[in-house]
């Protein structure tokens, strides 16, 4: 084994530690300031008014008379239904969600510390 690959290793690991417990901060902090319920609602109004529910509902049901209703079941329909559901998201929504966390880390600087 090479030492200079096990250094690598070990330091793309202590990077990834590191962007866990980074993100696990930001989650908590997001958590503790509500902020996590403003950019929910945030999200459900955009899918509301881009009809992201209608459009879901109408690919579900499609998928469901397609295989039948007796020979699909929920976690089946969930797992086909997903990639598409995630597609459909605005790149526009993502941008001010990313915007508004970046916003937030900036005036809360000091519950990162």
């Amino acid at each position: 084994m090479n030492p200079q690959n096990s250094n690598t290793n070990a330091g793309a690991n202590d990077n990834g530690e590191r962007k866990q417990r980074m993100r696990s901060a930001i989650m908590g902090a997001l958590v503790e300031t509500g902020e996590t319920s403003n950019l929910r609602d945030l999200t459900r109004s955009w899918l509301v008014e881009e009809g992201w529910h209608n459009k879901l509902k109408e690919h579900c049901l499609y998928i469901i008379n397609q295989k039948g209703v007796e020979n699909i079941g929920v976690d089946e329909l969930i797992q086909e239904v997903s990639p598409m559901a995630r597609e459909m998201v605005p790149d526009r929504l993502r941008d001010q969600l990313v915007q508004n966390v970046r916003e937030f880390l900036e005036k809360n600087q000091n519950l990162m510390q």
